[in-house]
């Protein structure tokens, strides 16, 4: 997992452990800080993103890969 960004926006550039494919993902600097530096859950650090987006954070599985596991 590589992190790069901005005062507003933090890019997630991550590797799909099922599809091997290198994806990138923006999120919100601040959700990201209170999740990742503070421990905070990442439903109330990451109200507004969806469950598919809040999963790749914890497992780095790209949306396509989720549909087919978790659907």
């Amino acid at each position: 997992m590589m992190i790069r960004g901005t005062s507003q926006t933090i890019t997630i550039q991550y590797r799909c452990p099922f599809c091997r494919t290198d994806k990138t993902e923006d999120y919100p600097t601040e959700g990201f800080s209170k999740w990742y530096l503070e421990g905070a859950n990442i439903q109330e650090a990451f109200p507004n993103l969806s469950a598919t987006k809040r999963e790749i954070l914890i497992s780095h599985i790209c949306p396509d890969c989720q549909e087919k596991i978790f659907k």
